[in-house]
Formats: C-alpha cells, sequence, structure tokens
C-alpha cells in the first residue's frame, strides 16, 4: 500500500516539512483497469474514489467548473469507447491527456508508481532549494501539502488554501519536469507567505502583481527566457512546453499594452491596488492581437501574464540578481527606474523602457 509520506528536511535557512498526499492514486488506477476491460464504471465505487479528501479538495478548487457529475460522465464515456467531453467546463482541457492515458494505461500506470518512488527527500529537497532560490534570503516556508491525484481540473498544478496539487498523469506525460512544477508551485506559495499585504500600498502594485506571482515563478523554477531575459542555466534548456515560445512574436505589442497601463496607474486612474489588479487582471488572460489569439489560444498552456512577468522581472535578476527584483516589487515608486537601468545595463533596445 502507498501511503501518505511525511518529508522533513533541512534546506540551508529552514526546515520545511512537505505532507505528500498519494493514497488516492491506488484505487483510482485499480478502477480504471476494471472499467477499461468491462467497458463502464461501477459508479457507486467511482462514487466513493471521488469522495476521498484530495479530490474533495480538488473539487472545493474548480467549483461548478468542474462539477463532479461532468467529471463522471466523461469517464463513463471514455470507458464505452465513445468519449464526450460537450459540456464539461474546464475538464475538457483535461480531454487528451485522460485519452492519452487511457489508451497506454499500463505503461503511464507504471510510470506513475515509478514517479511516486522518486519522491524521496532529496527530490523533494531539490525542488524547495528551486524555489528559495528565487525568493527573499529572509523568507521561511510554512509547512506545506503536497496532494497528488489523477487530477480532472483545467490545472497541471496550482496553489490553493495553502497547498498544492498537482496532477499524477501529467507528471509522466507533459513535457515540463515534475520538479519544475513542483518548485514553481512551491514559490506560489512561499511568495503568498511573504509579510506584506496590498493595505497602504500604492495603486501600482496592483498592476506589477498581475504579472509578478507567474512571472517570477517561470523566471526562477522553469528556466525561462524571452526578449528581455536570460534563462538562469544558459547549459538547460527551458523548462516549459514549447508554447513558451509563441509569446516573442506579439511581445513588442503586448508590452505596449503594459506601458500604457503602468501610465494610466501612474496618473491616478485607480485608487487602490486591488482595485488595479481586479480591473486588469482579466485583460492579460489574452494576447493583445485578438486575431492570432483566437487562432491559438486553445492550444496554448499559459496566458500571456506568464511571459510578460517573467521579462519585466527576469530583466531586472538579469542585471541586479534577485533582491533588486523583490525591491522593485515591493516598492513600486522605484520599479521604473530599477527596470530602466536594467535593461539599459543589460543592453535592451530602447523601445522597452518606462517613464519614470
Amino acid at each position: 500500500n502507498i501511503l501518505t509520506r511525511d518529508y522533513q528536511k533541512i534546506s540551508g535557512r529552514n526546515i520545511v516539512k512537505i505532507r505528500v498526499h498519494i493514497d488516492s492514486i491506488v484505487p483510482m488506477l485499480a478502477e480504471c483497469r476494471k472499467a477499461r476491460n468491462q467497458g463502464f464504471f461501477n459508479e457507486e465505487v467511482l462514487r466513493s474514489i471521488l469522495e476521498h479528501p484530495d479530490y474533495v479538495f480538488e473539487r472545493r478548487r474548480y467549483g461548478e467548473r468542474a462539477p463532479l457529475d461532468a467529471f463522471i460522465q466523461f469517464l463513463q464515456s471514455l470507458a464505452a469507447g465513445k468519449p464526450d467531453h460537450q459540456g464539461i467546463g474546464d475538464i475538457e482541457v483535461r480531454v487528451q491527456t485522460w485519452q492519452d492515458f487511457w489508451h497506454n494505461m499500463e505503461p503511464q500506470a507504471a510510470a506513475i508508481h515509478q514517479f511516486i518512488e522518486e519522491l524521496t527527500p532529496e527530490y523533494l529537497d531539490d525542488c524547495v532549494k528551486i524555489a528559495l532560490n528565487g525568493l527573499p534570503e529572509n523568507h521561511d516556508y510554512e509547512d506545506v501539502d503536497f496532494i497528488l491525484t489523477l487530477g480532472y481540473g483545467g490545472s497541471i498544478g496550482y496553489v490553493f488554501e495553502g497547498s498544492f496539487a498537482y496532477d499524477a498523469i501529467s507528471a509522466v506525460h507533459g513535457t515540463q519536469s515534475a520538479r519544475g512544477v513542483i518548485a514553481h508551485e512551491s514559490h506560489h506559495l512561499a511568495l503568498e507567505q511573504l509579510p506584506f499585504t496590498f493595505d497602504g500600498s500604492p495603486p501600482l502594485h496592483g498592476l506589477l502583481m498581475v504579472f509578478a506571482g507567474e512571472g517570477l515563478a517561470c523566471k526562477y523554477c522553469n528556466n525561462t527566457d524571452g526578449v528581455l531575459t536570460h534563462r538562469l542555466d544558459p547549459n538547460h534548456p527551458v523548462d516549459m512546453s514549447s508554447d513558451w515560445c509563441v509569446f516573442h512574436e506579439h511581445f513588442s505589442e503586448d508590452f505596449g499594452v503594459f506601458k500604457e497601463q503602468f501610465v494610466q496607474v501612474k496618473a491616478g486612474a485607480y485608487k487602490t491596488p486591488s482595485e488595479v489588479f481586479q480591473a486588469l487582471a482579466p485583460s492579460w488572460r489574452y494576447c493583445s492581437s485578438p486575431e492570432w489569439w483566437a487562432e491559438k489560444h486553445e492550444r496554448l498552456d499559459y496566458q500571456p501574464s506568464y511571459y510578460m512577468g517573467c521579462q519585466l522581472f527576469g530583466v531586472i535578476h538579469d542585471a541586479f540578481g534577485k533582491e533588486k527584483v523583490y525591491e522593485a516589487l515591493f516598492h513600486p515608486e522605484h520599479f521604473a527606474s530599477i527596470f530602466n537601468i536594467a535593461c539599459a545595463a543589460m543592453k535592451v533596445d530602447e523601445g522597452y523602457r518606462l517613464p519614470e
């Protein structure tokens, strides 16, 4: 039996305890095997598995975006050999992954078991160290829960309620490394624990936070690059899917949109950082070119905010290191000058500058 494991490991500056939840996987794999052989799921058994606390956690995260009944309906259609993914919300994003898993179940199940066995203290410590290397030096993690399931929502990995979850199928199926995903989500959790809030901060902080979470995690945990920034390790490739590079071609236009928003916020168009974030974050789910985005967005793994954030903060890191990155984030009034000096130091095209 595979049971929940506790790992406690010294990671340089602090002690990090990662509780790994994996005990929903064995019964779910077993029921999938039965359903594949008999052409249907025993719905009573399936529902009992999906009442496991780890799946309840997943439902709390997605809510009506990925309803339980819709997932069961999809699994039954998959078992019957007639996959039906109409009207299933966010679950539709996972359809291809589940179909690939279904048709290659034994090798993928074996790979999942192998991945679980590789979640040693040393492996998790490597993930934590990657995340910590992209955080302020005086920051400590709290204990975290790492929840691994055969997932069904729209995200491969995500942070929710102070924990992070990861889809076990994608751990052995995707092009992005599991180490990179775990480090990426750990960085999100750590960033949320930094002692800084919107209370009393200037409106510009709200705009920067549209990009900070994903941008910083991509820069520090996934070895990303782009128009303005370079890989942290030039001897290793970008640890994202191939979709990452498609944002290169529209970065100039996207930066122009960011610059316009930056000017508006500085001019007093919004009163609070929360107001800025709520008003402008939705616009960064899409690219500045509607026609191009309409053609590509269903096949892309990332939103433009990931790429933009990596560029904005990445160039500052390349020039001055991470302490300056967090100075720019937590003192928004200095962001433009720090960004501009960093761009000049890295010999970035003069078109990429912000008004101070």
